[in-house]
């Protein structure tokens, strides 16, 4: 990026040219530090932006995640460009996913198909990490 990182936290800075709002990562640092955690901004290895947000899964003001799965999906089907990374940590379990990886080692160069085997994979790593009455 050509701003410092903590620039994209700025509600109205924008690449995108006519838009006057940004990537609503104000927000997002917002609902990561009501549930006890925070959002930490950063340049990836591949140049881009890295954002890492924690927070405390069973949080009474932790806002509902949704669908994560899908969420994420989403994201990576329609910025194929990205490598969208997912972490999933509670006590001792961990599952990593990241969206490069996966397109590299699956046989299949389709976009929505890619997507859809992210969500699935998500959702089992979800299943292992995280208390069934919390996934």
């Amino acid at each position: 990026f050509p701003v410092p990182p903590e620039q994209l936290a700025d509600p109205f800075f924008t690449t995108k040219g006519g838009k006057k709002t940004g990537l609503g990562l104000s927000l997002f640092r917002a609902a990561a530090q009501r549930a006890d955690g925070d959002m930490v901004l950063g340049r990836s290895a591949l140049g881009g932006a890295s954002v890492i947000a924690t927070m405390k899964l069973s949080h009474v003001d932790r806002s509902p995640l949704g669908d994560l799965a899908a969420t994420c999906s989403s994201i990576a089907c329609t910025n194929p460009q990205l490598d969208l990374r997912v972490e999933l940590s509670s006590g001792g379990e961990r599952a990593s996913l990241s969206s490069r990886e996966l397109a590299q080692r699956s046989a299949s160069v389709n976009v929505l198909a890619l997507a859809s085997q992210l969500a699935e994979e998500i959702r089992e790593a979800a299943g292992r990490v995280w208390p069934s009455s919390l996934a």
